[in-house]
């Protein structure tokens, strides 16, 4: 199957109904205004991107010859529903680390590497390297929204394909800190 996923947070309707809240006011240099888990962040960058996989069995690629760049090996997910205003409190990403680690049948050693949401956002960044590090330690992380920001539902996707090409290619992609500047 073809997995793919498209966003746009560009458009003028989701500009005017999310407003700049969010958003970074670093208008200096815009190429570096996109800062996940830099103390200097203030918000998040808006894009707009897509990108696809191909996804089978591994007996079916390897019945064809192909040539497979990455296993799905476990997968976790998990909602945090915030409809009173709280800020949220990490329970839906530490739930979604683990039931990966546990439908992988893997422990938080075994991980080579963890690709960070990685808003710019101050809150959600300080957030999201807290449960990483409760949940996987030290583990290398990546932010690849440092380069085309955040793609809305496009940015799992192309984030997911840029972590298969790093894996690949034994690139460092997007490489931050989450233990020392947050």
């Amino acid at each position: 199957m073809i997995a793919g996923g498209t966003g746009s947070r560009l458009n003028l309707t989701a500009c005017l109904f999310r407003g700049d809240t969010n958003l970074s006011h670093h208008h200096d240099a815009p190429e570096k205004a996109s800062r996940p888990f830099d103390a200097d962040r203030d918000g998040m960058v808006n894009g707009e991107g897509a990108g696809a996989l191909i996804l089978e069995s591994r007996a079916h690629a390897e019945a064809r010859g192909a040539t497979i760049l990455a296993y799905i090996v476990g997968l976790g997910q998990s909602c945090e529903p915030r409809l009173d205003g709280r800020p949220a409190s990490g329970d839906a990403l530490r739930r979604s680390i683990m039931r990966a680690l546990s439908d992988a049948e893997m422990s938080p050693a075994d991980i080579g590497h963890y690709n960070a949401n990685g808003l710019s956002t101050i809150n959600d960044d300080r957030l999201e390297a807290r449960v990483v590090q409760e949940c996987l330690g030290t583990v290398p992380v990546t932010a690849i929204k440092s380069y085309f920001g955040n793609l809305g539902a496009g940015g799992g996707m192309c984030e997911l394909a840029a972590s298969v090409l790093a894996l690949v290619d034994g690139e460092k992609i997007g490489r931050a800190s989450c233990r020392e500047r947050v």
